[in-house]
């Protein structure tokens, strides 16, 4: 034991360093080990005290003043050096901490824009995340440490598990598939949004939406029979008003023959199926608002006025009178013709962007809205999405509104399908140097303004009880918020990393940390073994 007490002494010294650097670089998951090595090396060097220093005390004297000695006091003041060298640094990491995005994209950063915006906050700003329990959770924190990291001292965030914690999603006022509430100023002028969307671009855009201040008004047509705006029945659009309300947007109820026209402060204008006809120059008030550059969006239903008809043809949309059939088959009924057409082809929009064959959305009762042959000049119309290529115009709509058994028939007079079920009007507006109008094609022109005109052949789509339904919620707040044209909002586009990527867990982490720290501290007390043993093979000759 004697013989080996000595090489304890350095061995617990190889220990006592490696637990002690250890500790100031790994995770809290791995404090476990150095805690092993800090008392590990703490006991083979009492050891050693114990059975060779107290027996070869004169030896030791000798050896702390020789040349070992000095080399040894060297070794040990570089080591401690060093040691501190990594505590400073360490230091400094947590004092500043910045990050260093080395991929060519930026994949694990915000964008400039988003940077910008950040730092310039006046005001407090919380990010509160809801848990999915999906793989999307840890993208979603990773991003919201991403705005936090930016202005540590004006963003705050939060992660929330529904489940151990319900009673936040009503304190925050989180609705079923929401997954992000973003709040802006103090608690008694706070402006607040809510997000079904975690991506950057939207959520950048929530917190501009918010810093630029008052929510923006869209004013909905009243009067002539429309839906009732806070109806909570399954007809009322109480459902949608709350939806805009987490979208930073104001609607309010307008009755157009109180004013001479539109107010100023009018960032789209809604006319929902009305059931009475409009006065004349109460279409005339919302034609013109349109074509100065207004945004105005409507919806009609077979069998209604041909108030939405009559306006939408000045904007180069046709809504055709017929009723929109989809044959089905179901599992125990067999085929079945419905007006219930469910929509997965989308075509390339703004509106539609992010919308798939895994997003439908379901409408009823529907006519179909298409592109008219000619356009008015400048403009340009695009039908947004269409039915399957089984459905058809059903022409005859006595055949089924009169009938005690309503039926559809292809017929010839029929058009086939797919059929397109909505349709935007979109022409840039510009202004000559005295204000006065010019025409689109002027080299000179600065556009300033961009008429648009979205056209839905169905309105039940967006009451109480279907809004909910697969993404038709989702397709009104994108309609409504590409219709207001938050310009100067932000457009991030996708960055990727150059090659593929193989996530690695914590726990795979942890033994990878593990390996590459046990096998050099192994090696080198391998080493010191191998030596001691030369030199006490060397002694006893």
């Amino acid at each position: 034991m004697t013989m080996w007490s000595r090489f304890f002494g350095y061995a617990g010294l190889v220990v006592l360093l490696f637990g002690i650097l250890g500790s100031l670089v790994v995770s809290t998951a791995l404090q476990w080990l150095m805690f092993t090595h800090l008392f590990l090396g703490a006991l083979l060097l009492v050891i050693w005290a114990i059975y060779y220093g107290a027996r070869h005390s004169k030896e030791a004297r000798q050896a702390l003043t020789g040349r070992v000695a000095r080399y040894s006091v060297n070794a040990v003041v570089y080591s401690v050096v060093f040691a501190g060298i990594l505590v400073l640094l360490n230091w400094l990491g947590v004092r500043y901490n910045e990050r260093f995005d080395l991929t060519e994209e930026g994949v694990f950063s915000l964008s400039s824009q988003s940077e910008n915006i950040i730092r310039n906050l006046k005001r407090p700003l919380k990010l509160v995340a809801i848990k999915q329990g999906g793989a999307e959770d840890q993208a979603l924190e990773d991003l919201l440490k991403l705005y936090k990291s930016e202005n540590r001292d004006k963003v705050s965030t939060e992660i929330i598990n529904p489940t151990t914690k319900p009673h936040l999603l009503d304190i925050y006022g989180m609705k079923p598939g929401q997954l992000l509430y973003v709040a802006y100023g103090e608690e008694t002028s706070r402006q607040e949004s809510r997000l079904s969307e975690s991506s950057e671009s939207a959520v950048t855009n929530a917190i501009l939406k918010l810093v630029r201040g008052e929510a923006k008004k869209i004013y909905y047509v009243t009067g002539h029979g429309q839906p009732d705006l806070n109806g909570v029945n399954e007809l009322g659009l109480k459902a949608l008003g709350d939806s805009l309300t987490d979208e930073h947007l104001s609607i309010q109820p307008i009755v157009l023959a109180q004013y001479e026209k539109l107010p100023a402060d009018a960032a789209a204008v809604m006319l929902v199926s009305p059931k009475q006809p409009l006065r004349e120059e109460e279409r005339a008030m919302l034609v013109s608002y349109a074509k100065d550059g207004g945004r105005l969006l409507m919806m009609t239903d077979p069998r209604t006025t041909d108030d939405v008809r009559t306006i939408a043809a000045e904007f180069g949309i046709v809504v055709e009178s017929n009723v929109v059939i989809e044959p089905v088959v179901t599992l125990f009924q067999g085929p079945q013709l419905r007006t219930l057409p469910l929509v997965v082809d989308y075509t390339t929009h703004e509106i539609t962007k992010g919308f798939s064959e895994q997003t439908p959305t379901l409408f009823s009762t529907a006519s179909s809205v298409r592109k008219a042959d000619n356009l008015p000049e400048g403009a340009t119309v695009t039908e947004l999405f269409k039915t399957s290529p089984n459905a058809w115009g059903e022409t005859n709509l006595a055949a089924i509104f009169d009938s005690p058994q309503p039926s559809a028939d292809l017929e010839p007079s029929d058009v086939r399908g797919p059929l397109p079920l909505a349709a935007v009007y979109e022409r840039a507006i510009a202004k000559s140097a005295d204000g006065g109008e010019e025409k689109d094609d002027s080299s000179a022109a600065s556009f300033e303004k961009i008429s648009r005109v979205v056209v839905f052949g169905d309105s039940d789509w967006i009451n109480n009880a279907t809004i909910s339904n697969y993404a038709n919620r989702d397709l009104i707040l994108n309609a409504l918020n590409t219709l207001i044209g938050e310009e100067g909002g932000v457009s991030i586009g996708t960055r990727q990393l150059r090659s593929p990527k193989a996530p690695i867990t914590q726990d795979v982490m942890v033994n990878l940390f593990t390996t590459s720290f046990i096998l050099p501290e192994l090696l080198l007390l391998f080493g010191l073994l191998v030596w001691w043993r030369r030199r006490s093979a060397y002694q006893t000759l």
